[in-house]
């Protein structure tokens, strides 16, 4: 597999394959909220396939890391987009933190982990992102205190501080979308961001 930081080659593996047990994530039917958000407003376009059209390449691909039991990539592949998932519980994928991409979705995943692994988190999201790449981090909002029990761990509601390069402060970025449920973030490769 050769990897350049403008094409990412893929495996000839259907991502659907390399669905395996594991821990917290819960079994959905449909697509999560955040993802139906980013997809329905335009935001996935970009990993987005016309199946309509034969023998068409694929320039981009989108990670959705910490995808859980891969049910939002059973449903963007049923979408048209050209996506793959990574979770160190349920999908069998390691491969993919060697590439580099130019979107990744991080959905619910900062809620089960401690502050100082959720800044690694968007750590080694910000290192498997290409030079332009983006990625959109959802957070739940709804958790009615910090170590709320659920989904057979401990859950914390937190929100993503931004910051500029050279400057010790950091203020409250632009939330790409708010609602009852969840915080949806933005952010690049380059940009200044914590878990606070």
């Amino acid at each position: 597999m050769k990897l350049t930081d403008d094409v990412l080659a893929m495996p000839d593996t259907d991502p659907r394959d390399l669905i395996v047990g594991g821990s917290t994530a819960k079994s959905r039917m449909y697509m999560s909220v955040p993802m139906r958000y980013l997809l329905e407003n335009g935001h996935l376009e970009k990993a987005r396939v016309d199946t309509t059209q034969p023998n068409q390449t694929f320039d981009t691909n989108m990670l959705d890391y910490g995808c859980g039991r891969g049910d939002d990539i059973r449903d963007l592949l049923q979408e048209g987009v050209k996506c793959w998932g990574y979770d160190p519980y349920h999908v069998d994928a390691k491969w993919t933190l060697g590439c580099k991409w130019p979107l990744v979705t991080c959905i619910y995943v900062a809620n089960v982990l401690d502050r100082e692994k959720a800044n690694s988190l968007i750590g080694e999201i910000q290192d498997i992102l290409r030079h332009d790449g983006v990625a959109f981090m959802a957070i739940r909002n709804d958790l009615p205190e910090t170590g709320a029990r659920g989904r057979n761990c401990t859950q914390t509601p937190w929100k993503l501080e931004f910051g500029s390069r050279g400057s010790s402060e950091y203020h409250m970025g632009q939330t790409l979308h708010k609602s009852p449920g969840f915080y949806l973030y933005k952010f690049g490769k380059g940009d200044k961001c914590k878990v606070v």
